[in-house]
């Protein structure tokens, strides 16, 4: 499919259903990032609201290095 038949297929084709058996294909990365994606979105967010707090928690003891 080309762009603008693609794009007038999106904006016209409707189909609803609710057989899982049409889903079967899309299951698995509409898992992955409906579970993993999402989370790490949410974590890098959240990274930028503590990056403040951190030197809090940071010690000021040098770890020893091991050779």
């Amino acid at each position: 499919m080309g762009l603008v038949s693609g794009v007038h297929d999106v904006a016209t084709h409707w189909i609803v259903t609710y057989d899982i058996i049409r889903w079967q294909h899309e299951i698995p990365w509409m898992s992955l990032y409906f579970s993993v994606a999402v989370w790490m979105s949410l974590a890098l967010g959240g990274f930028g609201l503590i990056r403040g707090l951190l030197p809090r928690y940071q010690t000021s003891v040098p770890i020893p290095k091991f050779a």
